[in-house]
């Protein structure tokens, strides 16, 4: 497999990409205190894993990968899989399709190291290559049993011989549920944009109106 580390523009990645490549990114949109708030999410989930003996996370689009990169997406029928390590030094790998290589990285708050697939390749190869690169035979593995799909759980299975797979919704709920400053901060304002788009509803409702008509304010 070839190795490359790079600063290069995404767009130049994307151009000069070939399957076989792993890429060093992280984005530069992201300003250090951002930064910095996910990092501690990350580092803190890395020391529960260690805790309770899983090597790797194995995560798939949705509200904990939201939670960790604060990048929003969506499963499709493209794998597109976050591993984390459990080891403190080891950045996150990102295994996902070529096509989404420059956006999804743009995104991202930190170094990430990615594995990506062109649709010509398919996705098993990258699957293999992200096994490799994670040691992931003989591991313990860390999945969200209420929403890895059976596309990514088999392919993850079938490179990481004789791993053990177990259940990570409660660690990830657990780390979830103690909250930081900046999220404190967005329940508070989400909370005040609620009570005002409230406020100002009502103070249009007239007698008579429909659910429909309040809809429409």
């Amino acid at each position: 497999m070839c190795m490359a580390k790079t600063t290069a523009p995404l767009a130049t990645l994307a151009s000069e990409y070939y399957p076989n490549t792993r890429y060093t990114v992280q984005s530069p949109q992201h300003q250090e205190g951002r930064d910095m708030d996910y990092q501690a999410r990350l580092d803190g989930l890395k020391k529960r894993l260690r805790e309770q003996g899983i090597d790797v996370l194995a995560l798939l689009p949705g509200a904990n990968l939201t939670y960790l990169t604060g990048t929003a997406k969506e499963q499709s029928e493209r794998p597109l899989v976050f591993f984390l390590s459990s080891s403190p030094s080891a950045r996150p790998t990102v295994l996902l399709p070529h096509l989404e290589v420059e956006t999804f990285s743009q995104a991202l708050p930190y170094k990430v190291d990615l594995v990506a697939y062109t649709d010509e390749e398919g996705y098993a190869p990258a699957f293999a290559r992200a096994a490799n690169v994670l040691s992931l035979p003989e591991r313990t593995i860390g999945v969200e049993a209420r929403s890895m799909r059976l596309l990514e759980l088999r392919q993850i299975e079938r490179n990481a011989h004789d791993a053990k797979v177990v259940e990570a919704d409660q660690l990830l709920s657990q780390a979830r549920m103690q909250k930081d400053r900046d999220e404190i901060e967005a329940i508070r304002t989400a909370i005040k944009v609620s009570e005002e788009s409230l406020m100002s509803t009502c103070a249009q409702v007239k007698p008579e109106m429909s659910e429909r008509d309040v809809q429409m304010i």
